[in-house]
């Protein structure tokens, strides 16, 4: 508002106004009237997406720059201070500065600005108790209490000679300026209360209260307000006010102004309490990052970035105005954003051997997958990828292409996306098909509102995927059918197929598949619910299942497919556990079941086959268990 002031100041005579006092006053009332009445376009166009991709270091240079300049501002104050009134108007700021801090640190209910004044108070009466010196109060002895909407003249902006247009079209840039200001710190304060509350983000209703309450404000005299971190968090440990206490502050400010005891705090207590806020808006981090870099401490590309967008913002703003820095952060921002997003746009870049589906086969189709690992392709995505970023992400993914190769593109830690990088992975997905490659697309829920077409183009192709596991797992069922046609034998033996018969002798084998119970079930029945106890091992000789969690298979999550050939059940099998998940059939399934009872009456005449039976689940859930691990891994990266 004082940047603002200064400029409208150069502008009066232009404008046809006297610079008077009340004139002063009339433009700040406006300012911030235009600015409350502006707020709630910030929340109606969801500039909360904008603000959030506005580093923060721009924000550290936005206090750090308010802090240099009440430092200054309040430096001369004092330094002409001294000339005519004494070093006691130093003593005092400097006291009313140190009890705020002590305040802060020590007295965590005392509110530290209102506890300094009052400090501040006590010495200037004790200073006119003993006759040593006159002080300058806030509040003139001739003062007569009154808003300060009772002392400007609203006509004088309506008299022929002034240029009425001008003056609204700046104060209502002037208003954006404050409304995107406050809209900035409110969002600052709202992401650092809500990581200690969970509370959910303010929307447009919010919005709207808040512009009604500033505006309000603004008509009766009071300046915009935005709230601080530090003002934040000091409220939430006081808690909710209710009505009464409401109520009763206001009759507790009423009786303060009526009485005058307004006039006991002196002008070096505001300077004081304005240092003590200059003194809690420099950003820490950035002094120590800037110290370090002084002394030729080893210093991170990343640390060096953030030093210079706060320097930028920090020199704009002293240098020029704060109205500047503010554009000069933003535009600073949104550079360091798309610049670290886009070194950053792939989170991944694997084959098939480090990158598998949750899904498990038998030991024939894992060795079939084991040497075809490398035709598979998995790129992970990540961050906001914009324009800048698509012709670099072509590249990477026309890296990918080779004959016989399936290329999965992961977009579920994408924040973001613009046309211009749809476009250019619709042309690859296009480009794919001549260079002999399959791609498929997932994740893409989150991205699907930013890149409709690119989602309509992937259903068309039918490559659309909703996780990278089901992708991943499309890319694998290419590989083993694609294996399959290239061998001699094209069907796979029962002892090959079923990993749970490795190395058991011929009779035990037979006797081991005699004793099996072949069960049907059609694509969608299900299998076995959660929390069922049973103590059979299913072995699937035809057909798939999904492994959901939850009891009701419709609405739980998928967590693995088990194909024809593998096994399943077999907790129950070994402890008669509960079932831990829901099995749902997803095609036609055939199902050999083998109940407890009916293999230990085989280990009783093969004692031999039954040890190595539990030797082959042990080593199936190992096998398990290990793909699950690294799955999670890589989820962790």
């Amino acid at each position: 508002l004082a940047g603002f002031l200064e400029q409208f100041v150069l502008k009066m005579p232009g404008w046809g106004l006297e610079d008077t006092a009340q004139h002063r006053l009339l433009l700040v009332m406006l300012t911030s009237m235009f600015g409350a009445l502006l707020l709630p376009l910030c929340y109606a166009f969801r500039l909360q997406r904008f603000a959030r991709m506005i580093p923060a270091p721009v924000f550290a240079g936005f206090n750090t720059a308010v802090a240099l300049a009440l430092l200054g501002s309040q430096a001369r104050v004092l330094w002409a201070s001294q000339a005519t009134d004494g070093y006691w108007v130093i003593a005092i700021a400097l006291g009313v500065t140190l009890v705020a801090l002590l305040a802060r640190r020590w007295l965590q209910g005392w509110p530290p600005g209102v506890t300094a004044l009052l400090a501040a108070s006590l010495a200037t009466m004790v200073l006119l108790w003993g006759g040593w010196h006159a002080y300058v109060s806030v509040i003139p002895d001739d003062h007569v209490p009154a808003l300060p909407v009772m002392l400007v003249s609203w006509s004088d902006l309506l008299t022929p000679q002034i240029a009425t247009l001008s003056i609204v079209r700046d104060l209502a840039l002037a208003g954006a300026t404050m409304a995107l200001l406050v809209f900035l710190n409110t969002m600052v304060a709202e992401e650092s209360i809500g990581q200690l509350t969970e509370s959910p983000p303010a929307g447009l209703l919010d919005g709207l209260r808040s512009s009604c309450a500033l505006f309000l404000g603004a008509l009766m005299g009071a300046p915009l307000l935005s709230p601080s971190v530090a003002a934040s968090r000091a409220a939430l440990q006081v808690g909710p006010l209710g009505w009464r206490v409401l109520c009763l502050v206001s009759v507790l400010v009423l009786l303060l102004l009526g009485s005058g005891a307004l006039a006991l705090v002196p002008m070096a207590g505001v300077v004081g309490l304005l240092l003590y806020d200059a003194w809690t808006a420099f950003d820490r981090p950035s002094l120590r990052m800037f110290r370090q870099w002084l002394r030729g401490q080893e210093t991170s590309r990343t640390q060096i970035e953030d030093l210079i967008t706060v320097g930028s913002v920090v020199a704009a703003a002293i240098l020029f105005n704060m109205v500047l820095g503010v554009f000069v952060g933003v535009a600073a921002g949104l550079v360091l954003y798309a610049w670290r997003n886009g070194k950053r746009m792939v989170r991944l870049v694997a084959t098939g051997a480090q990158s598998q589906s949750n899904c498990t086969r038998s030991r024939a189709d894992t060795r079939m997958l084991a040497q075809g690992a490398a035709r598979i392709r998995y790129v992970e995505l990540e961050g906001a990828l914009f324009f800048g970023a698509a012709q670099d992400l072509q590249a990477l993914l026309r890296s990918q292409f080779g004959a016989g190769h399936f290329l999965v593109v992961d977009w579920s830690h994408v924040i973001s996306a613009d046309s211009t990088v749809a476009q250019a992975v619709a042309r690859c997905l296009d480009q794919a098909g001549a260079a002999g490659t399959r791609m498929a697309l997932c994740g893409l829920d989150g991205a699907a509102a930013d890149v409709p077409e690119l989602c309509q183009r992937a259903v068309a192709l039918g490559c659309l995927f909703p996780d990278a596991d089901r992708a991943l797992e499309w890319a694998e069922n290419q590989v083993i059918a694609h294996s399959r046609q290239t061998l001699a034998d094209t069907h796979t033996s029962m002892l090959d197929a079923q990993s749970w018969l490795q190395g058991v002798a011929a009779d035990a084998r037979t006797a081991l598949e005699s004793a099996l119970e072949l069960r049907l079930f059609r694509a969608g029945e299900t299998v076995f619910v959660a929390g069922e106890t049973s103590s059979e091992l299913m072995i699937l000789m035809q057909g798939s299942v999904d492994i959901v969690l939850g009891r009701d298979a419709s609405r739980g999550i998928r967590v693995s497919r088990i194909h024809g050939g593998a096994t399943m059940g077999e907790l129950g099998f070994l402890d008669a556990s509960p079932r831990s998940a829901t099995a749902l059939a997803t095609e036609d399934l055939l199902v050999g079941v083998l109940s407890r009872s009916r293999f230990e009456d085989v280990a009783r005449l093969w004692p031999e086959a039954g040890k190595q039976v539990l030797v082959n689940l042990a080593l199936d859930m190992a096998l398990r268990l290990r793909r699950t691990n690294q799955i999670a891994m890589r989820h962790a990266r």
